[in-house]
């Protein structure tokens, strides 16, 4: 998640790399690696995640409710609110 966050790409493609890698995972604020990439606005992780986990849930709320679309939406993140209206 802090990758994400940071926008540290290559750590975030090399992590995908494990095997037991939960992409759903959630921090104690309820906040996944979606929602973090896509509130910080870093839009090649929020594509890469998009198209290279096809168990990503982008439904996924943190505690206060808020879904990846709702918070870039309200981070003003228009390419990542692009991205996750095109992926559902």
């Amino acid at each position: 998640i802090v990758a994400c966050y940071q926008g540290y790409v290559d750590i975030v493609i090399a992590l995908a790399q494990c095997p037991h890698l939960d992409v759903n995972w959630q921090d104690n604020e309820g906040n996944t690696a979606l929602i973090t990439a896509a509130q910080a606005g870093h839009i090649t992780i929020t594509n890469y995640l998009l198209n290279y986990f096809p168990g990503l849930d982008i439904e996924k709320t943190n505690v206060f409710g808020f879904t990846a679309l709702m918070k870039s939406a309200m981070q003003g993140r228009t390419e990542c609110v692009k991205a996750l209206m095109l992926a559902g």
